[in-house]
């Protein structure tokens, strides 16, 4: 499995290699461990929970502020942990909580389907105005998350 390691990691000055998130789910295959696969599942439903409670918490027939409200906040966070993972590398951090909660709490395919939607109803503003919003605000925040905690 040598060939799936991440070729963008960088090697520090300790002689450490340091994945990025986006090779978490291949660092998992990689070591084809249960405790691994233990925290993606008990972050993942944290995650699908938190996600759902503030869907009903905050349910609005007429635009989706619940969906881009996770998707930016989980955006913001996993900025903040990639810095983080990128400094030292923690399996526990990595797994349960941007495998995880991280990855269950925000959604692209929700977010996609409620883009169209809009537009499918006549919102062609408010799809625009979700799309952008989501895409722009959603880097932005990752990369201040990251640019706090990262090296």
């Amino acid at each position: 499995m040598g060939a799936l390691v991440d070729p963008a990691g960088t090697t520090s000055r300790d002689g450490n290699q340091h994945r990025g998130v986006g090779q978490l789910t291949i660092r998992i295959l990689e070591r084809r461990s249960p405790s691994l696969l233990a925290l993606v599942f008990v972050g993942g439903t944290l995650g699908t929970l938190a996600r759902a409670g503030v869907s009903q918490l905050w349910f609005d027939p007429t635009f989706p502020w619940a969906t881009l409200v996770v998707n930016l906040a989980g955006s913001l966070a996993l900025g903040l942990l990639a810095g983080s993972l990128a400094r030292r590398a923690d399996d526990v951090l990595s797994n349960l909580v941007a495998v995880g909660v991280l990855g269950s709490l925000t959604t692209f395919s929700t977010f996609a389907v409620e883009v169209a939607e809009l537009a499918k109803a006549g919102n062609q503003a408010s799809a625009l105005f979700y799309a952008g919003a989501s895409v722009t605000f959603g880097v932005y925040l990752a990369a201040v998350g990251y640019g706090r905690t990262g090296p």
